[in-house]
């Protein structure tokens, strides 16, 4: 990452930002979808790829990612759906396998917006992230020796879904995140249009219906490819402020 004497990130004041919430996989997190289904078909399903496309739109994935059921429920379903799989199959290979996609904590990233909540800017994590996805990232942070930014110093709250009860793209985990913001910091009084949502998904910042999307309910968004290196990141977060902060005009009481 460049130096950081060489990085100027306008002040919240200046771009009428208060709040930057950020995804996790794909922003700070790396993915490879494509590495769990490869992972499922070496314990013999025949129908992963199909079965994953499938569970992205699944009632129990929604479920497990808000926390409404247990991972044995799941990996139960797990065992159910995928035809072929071998019988002696154990919970450990299938949390593997799910896990498979999440392919390490992506360097500087955490770092950056360590800069960016010193910089005067409330940060928050929105993720949805299952109680083995989850798992799953706490493992790769803690092997890079970068825990204590994701749980202490790079962010003020962390909304992951298994344990907030609420997942993206639907309009109420922005609503609740919106509210929970308003209660935790009441002197900053934050309206719906000082937060910017920053994700690799279309999805979830736009939805596919009046139901769904950050900008649903208000919010500034920004759209990043999955899986930026540090200096591409830190281009298009600085980038999306210094336009901001061209175009912000001040209320003034």
């Amino acid at each position: 990452m460049k130096n950081k004497t060489s990085v100027v990130i306008p002040a919240p004041e200046k771009t009428g930002i208060k709040v930057l919430a950020f995804d996790q996989g794909g922003i700070y997190i790396g993915v490879n979808y494509d590495a769990t289904i490869q992972a499922f078909e070496r314990l013999e399903a025949v129908n992963a790829a199909s079965l994953y496309t499938q569970a992205d739109q699944s009632r129990m994935v929604d479920d497990f990612e808000c926390g409404k059921v247990s991972a044995s429920v799941f990996y139960g379903y797990l065992r159910r759906n995928l035809a072929g799989i071998r019988t002696d199959v154990k919970d450990v290979d299938l949390f593997q396998a799910w896990n498979a996609m999440l392919t390490g904590v992506i360097p500087g990233i955490l770092e950056f917006i360590q800069m960016l909540r010193s910089a005067g800017y409330i940060t928050v994590v929105v993720s949805n992230a299952d109680e083995i996805h989850q798992a799953g990232v706490v493992e790769q942070l803690e092997e890079a020796g970068v825990m204590h930014l994701f749980a202490k110093d790079s962010f003020d709250e962390r909304y992951i879904s298994h344990i907030f009860g609420y997942n993206k793209p639907y309009r109420e985990m922005f609503e609740r995140v919106t509210t929970d913001l308003q209660k935790k910091f009441p002197t900053q009084k934050i309206e719906r249009n000082q937060i910017l949502f920053i994700d690799d998904s279309e999805k979830h910042l736009v939805g596919r219906n009046e139901r769904e999307g950050a900008q649903r309910v208000g919010w500034d968004t920004l759209y990043v490819a999955s899986n930026l290196p540090v200096h591409e990141f830190q281009e298009k977060m600085l980038a999306k402020l210094a336009s901001l902060a061209k175009t912000f005009r001040p209320k003034w009481n």
